[in-house]
């Protein structure tokens, strides 16, 4: 009987010890798969916010142009009425007024917006400060 008790308790043991490294085997794996959609949705988000960045950028130049090209045809017009070409004031003005209405966000991007919410991995592109390296 006493044999029978210690051999019942031998595989109890070892049936338990199977179950929890095959569970933190699980636990592991599962946060690998988590730290990965998080690295894919950081890259997705990066992606975003330089094709944000273009798109403003890309408007800025489309209103130059556009200023440029109504100071051709400005200039056009003069030339045809005999007028002389437009001078530096005249210019300078017209400089002024094409921007005047425009609200251009002065600010250029300096990182991610304060109200942007933070993933909780950080991205192994990011360059975090700890105590070794940057101090």
């Amino acid at each position: 009987m006493n044999r029978t008790i210690v051999t019942v308790c031998i595989v109890c043991v070892l049936t338990l010890m199977t179950h929890i490294v095959i569970n933190a085997l699980n636990r592991a794996e599962t946060l690998e798969l988590i730290l990965g959609n998080q690295l894919t949705a950081n890259r997705i988000l990066k992606s975003q916010v330089e094709e944000l960045v273009y798109t403003v950028d890309l408007k800025e130049s489309e209103i130059y142009n556009k200023g440029f090209e109504a100071g051709k045809t400005q200039l056009g017009i003069a030339l045809m009425n005999g007028k002389a070409m437009i001078g530096y004031k005249e210019g300078y003005h017209a400089a002024l007024d094409q921007f005047s209405g425009v609200d251009i966000p002065t600010p250029r991007f300096n990182g991610m917006p304060e109200s942007f919410p933070r993933p909780p991995f950080p991205h192994p592109e990011d360059n975090k400060l700890t105590k070794g390296n940057g101090e």
